[in-house]
């Protein structure tokens, strides 16, 4: 199954990218970093397994794009110019797969940040998306190119 992935790291042809690493990279985060990402995964995390259990975990996947032209509209609106960008391929056969709208994670202002968190996150897992796709695999993926920009 071909997809299409980006990260920070330049990575070659047969490279593997292990689920969760999005989770792992926050554990790193320091003192000066900004806790409302780690807070809206904990709250995502907690809707998709109590109300959407057969979802596929954002802690325990690799998000991709469906086309490298989703790929770039994604790194493009969310200021990732210093991505690399690859084409991808599921180590497993038949992956677990979750498409979601990733235009819906944004940040949230004013009071009840939990409450509007809740709803933003019952959004996220509940909508069938039709343009700003990210596939949630629940399977390493290995690297088949490099995409140059």
């Amino acid at each position: 199954m071909k997809l299409f992935f980006a990260a920070p790291t330049l990575l070659g042809p047969g490279s593997t990218i292990l689920p969760g690493n999005w989770y792992r990279m926050m554990r790193r985060y320091g003192d000066q970093a900004n806790w409302f990402i780690p807070f809206r995964e904990m709250v995502y995390e907690e809707i998709r397994r109590t109300e959407f259990p057969a979802a596929v975990s954002r802690r325990d996947c690799v998000f991709c794009c469906e086309d490298e032209t989703g790929l770039v509209d994604f790194v493009t609106k969310q200021n990732r110019a210093g991505d690399e960008l690859y084409e991808v391929e599921s180590v497993e056969e038949n992956p677990t797969l979750f498409r979601a709208d990733w235009s819906i994670v944004t940040g949230i202002g004013g009071q009840r940040v939990w409450d509007q968190l809740e709803e933003q996150a019952r959004r996220y897992w509940s909508t069938q998306p039709t343009q700003d796709v990210e596939v949630l695999v629940a399977s390493p993926v290995r690297v088949v190119r490099h995409i140059p920009r």
